[in-house]
């Protein structure tokens, strides 16, 4: 049985676009995927915009020449890279590759480099400071935690709000600098910071809650401008002697010189 289109002549793939099928084929068969592929693209544009479902042979060879004309690019483009590698390659060198090229090229490395490695291998990934006591020099001046000197002062007079029941003095501290962001520093080794206690007190001055510390733990606060250093109060070579003023209500005191 014979198709035949619409200009009654023979149909051989296709009723309504049997010569752009044989157009597309005789480009691929010369190779010339780029043009079919147009071709192809032209059809299938064709197709679907005319009333109808799409005609599955239209679709079927747009896909095909599609792939096709991709395969070919990507070869193309795979040949390409190779071209220019091989040029590059150790095992075609030029003229000006053999003058210019380092004759140590894959030669094994100078003893002072190996020296180098070596030394950076061996060089331990645990710095040499850890697990000892360091000293750490104050250069700023420190006062006592209820004098209303230096920046940190004004943190004291945050309003606070704890619940912890049964944890250690260190951790109470701690979680607090962290929640109300003040930097406390001190040796976690105080006897003090062993103690447990269980606190709950809501919106009380952070200044009335380290004084109530102090007074009961023996441990002094001192203030600086970023930071609360926090030792131990029994220590007199890190404590701030502390000046207090009594009013008398009657009387005088003589002055030292008057053998007072």
């Amino acid at each position: 049985m014979e198709y035949q289109n619409s200009k009654g002549s023979k149909a051989d793939y296709n009723l309504k676009y049997d010569d752009e099928f044989k157009q597309i084929f005789s480009l691929a068969n010369r190779g010339l995927w780029e043009q079919a592929e147009s071709l192809a693209t032209e059809v299938h544009n064709r197709e679907s915009a005319s009333t109808g479902p799409m005609d599955p042979s239209v679709e079927r060879i747009y896909r095909w020449v599609s792939k096709q004309a991709r395969m070919v690019r990507d070869q193309a483009l795979e040949d390409k890279i190779r071209q220019i590698d091989s040029k590059n390659s150790v095992f075609s060198p030029s003229i000006q590759s053999l003058v210019t090229d380092q004759t140590d090229r894959g030669l094994p490395p100078r003893k002072d480099l190996r020296d180098a490695v070596q030394q950076i291998e061996a060089t331990p990934y645990v710095p040499d400071s850890f697990n000892k006591t360091m000293t750490i020099l104050r250069s700023s001046e420190m006062f006592d935690f209820t004098t209303q000197q230096g920046r940190m002062a004004r943190e004291l007079d945050k309003e606070i709000s704890v619940k912890m029941d049964d944890v250690d003095l260190e951790t109470i501290i701690f979680e607090i600098g962290d929640k109300e962001e003040v930097n406390f520093v001190a040796d976690r080794s105080l006897e003090a910071f062993k103690q447990k206690l269980s606190v709950n007190f809501q919106k009380v001055r952070l200044g009335e809650f380290l004084e109530y510390i102090q007074r009961n733990f023996s441990l002094q606060f001192q203030v600086g401008d970023d930071l609360i250093w926090i030792v131990d109060g029994k220590d007199e070579t890190k404590t701030i002697e502390e000046t207090r003023i009594y009013r008398l209500r009657k009387g005088f005191i003589l002055p030292a010189i008057f053998g007072a």
